[in-house]
Parts: structure tokens; C-alpha cells; sequence
């Protein structure tokens, strides 16, 4: 937890030095948003290791924001067919990849988070990048404030709808039949993208014919170890709970649409838990849903056809 009283929050975006000479770039958004993208932030850690920035929640004045420390090295892909000094992002999967001279890794771990994680950035193929290090490079994703897309029609002000629970609520509205049909026709893509539908829409990783294996090693290992990820999740949202008052916690999200939807999808939520509990088991339920597919959607060695 970050803290500071003599930040200059009037901007999007803030640069702050702590103590230790480290620099942070604080990102002033949403409280959902902000939750987001540090629930997140661990579940990328704990697929790819501590190789993308840390990400801290800053408290300013009351006021609790998204801080992501800065890396040097940092070298962003701006879009999927985006180069880097000639290096494009599919080239990170190539056997023995490398970058100013020091081998590329880490393209599959990426992946693998973006899909497990609901994160919406890719359906315009966002937010990645290579990181230099002293001894390799790593490929890593950053900002995460679209992930979890299961969450957005539970925030109060439902500034976007995922489908598949837009479905539950908004039928009986005027004319929402007609809105929920358009919304599964425009949004079903992003809602809940497959393995199949990630080469789609990114072709050129089809001529890494050794990532589909790559992807399933990993699954594989998050897979068997499932504890541990629930664990990382409800030890989030437990810092979520010490540091943001319930108070704002109902402002920035509709728990009772929360615990309908978690009754349809045969999700344990209890009223009497703590409003970041109850969002704790929600998002664990979800992405235990989301590793069941990849378990049947992911090939295996046997068939690694995509």
C-alpha cells in the first residue's frame, strides 16, 4: 500500500517516487476498476512468476487508486502487428527468440493469464510488452482494469454489459429482449473468448506450432493446483477488504445482482459474509468455471491441431 498526501491527483495520470527511490505510475479510475486490475495483477503473478511490474493500491486523501511500479526495459507492443525495433510479438514464441542479443520468453504465460483472467484487452490485442532484464527478456501483460469481465453489469452504473448475465436481468425491461439480443450479438466474442477464437483473432500465432502445447503445460500446472489459485484470490480481495469500507464497496458494485447471478450459476454466496468476501467467492466461482473450459477446450499433446 502506497500512501501519500502531497499527490497531485488532478490528472488521468500521476508519476510518484517513494521512499526507496522507486517510481510508480498511479492510474486514477473507477474503484471497480481499480479492484480489477489488482485482483488481477495476482493472478497474472501467479501464472507467470514476479515477472511483470508490481501493482499496489495508493491511498491519496481518502481517495484509493492503481499504482504500477516502472519497469526499465520497458518496450510496449501498441497492437498486435506493432514492431519493436523489428520484433514483433509472435516472434516471442519462436524457438530460440531473442531480443538485443538475450533470449525471449514468456509469450504462452501471457496468453494463457489473458484468457484465464476474462481480460477484454485482447480482443484488440492491448497491453502487452517485452521487459529487459539483466540476464533475458520477458514478454508480460499490463493494465488489467478489463479483466473480469463477468463483473460488468454488476457495477452500479453498468457501463458495459457482459451477455451471459445481462441475459438474467435485463429481459423484462422495455424493449429488453430486443438489448439482450444485441448485446450476446455484439459483445458474446469478448465476453468469453476460447482457445480457438485467441488464433482467430491473433493469425499469426498459427505459425507457432509449439504453443498450443505450451499453453496446455501451463493449464495444466494451474490446473492441479487450483487451491493455491483460490487462495491467491481471497488473500486480493482480504487487502481489498482492509483498505476499502464496505460503505464503497456497495456504491461501486450491485451485490443483489451479484448473488442472482451467483444463484444461477451455482455459485456459494452467503449475505452474511463481508461484501469483499462475497466478491471474493464470485470471482473464484468464475474463474473456476473458466479452467473447466480450458480443460476441455485447451488440445492435448496427443492433439495439437489448432
Amino acid at each position: 500500500m502506497q500512501t501519500s498526501h502531497e499527490l497531485d491527483t488532478s490528472g488521468e495520470k500521476t508519476l510518484y517516487t517513494d521512499e526507496q527511490g522507486n517510481r510508480w505510475f498511479v492510474k486514477h479510475n473507477a474503484l471497480n476498476l481499480v479492484i480489477n486490475e489488482y485482483v488481477a495483477s495476482k493472478l497474472y503473478g501467479f501464472i507467470s512468476g514476479p515477472t511483470n511490474a508490481k501493482v499496489a493500491l495508493f491511498v491519496c486523501d481518502s481517495n484509493i487508486h492503481i499504482a504500477t511500479e516502472l519497469l526499465q526495459g520497458f518496450h510496449e507492443f501498441k497492437m498486435f502487428k506493432h514492431e519493436i525495433e523489428g520484433f514483433r510479438l509472435e516472434d516471442a514464441g519462436r524457438e530460440n527468440a531473442r531480443f538485443h542479443g538475450k533470449s525471449v520468453s514468456g509469450l504462452a504465460e501471457a496468453l494463457y493469464g489473458t484468457l484465464l483472467n476474462f481480460d477484454d484487452d485482447i480482443k484488440d490485442s492491448l497491453n502487452f510488452a517485452l521487459v529487459e532484464r539483466e540476464e533475458d527478456v520477458r514478454v508480460v501483460r499490463f493494465d488489467f482494469d478489463d479483466s473480469f469481465k463477468f463483473y460488468d453489469s454488476l457495477f452500479i452504473t453498468e457501463i458495459a454489459l457482459a451477455p451471459s448475465i445481462a441475459a438474467h436481468f435485463n429481459a423484462l425491461r422495455p424493449g429488453g429482449a430486443e438489448f439482450v439480443r444485441q448485446s450476446l450479438k455484439r459483445d458474446l466474442k469478448y465476453w468469453d473468448p476460447s482457445f480457438f477464437w485467441l488464433f482467430d483473432k491473433m493469425p499469426a500465432l498459427k505459425s507457432l506450432p509449439g504453443l498450443p502445447s505450451q499453453l496446455r503445460q501451463i493449464h495444466d500446472s494451474v490446473f492441479a493446483n487450483q487451491e493455491e489459485l483460490m487462495q491467491v484470490i481471497d488473500e486480493a480481495y482480504e487487502t481489498i477488504a482492509q483498505n476499502i469500507p464496505e460503505s464503497r464497496l456497495r456504491k461501486a458494485y450491485n451485490f443483489k445482482k451479484l448473488r442472482a447471478v451467483a444463484r444461477s450459476r451455482k455459485i456459494a454466496i452467503s449475505v452474511k459474509d463481508p461484501l469483499a468476501k462475497q466478491l471474493a467467492n464470485f470471482t473464484k466461482g468464475m474463474i473456476a468455471e473458466r479452467l473447466n473450459k480450458l480443460e476441455d477446450e485447451l488440445p492435448t499433446q496427443e492433439h495439437n491441431d489448432l
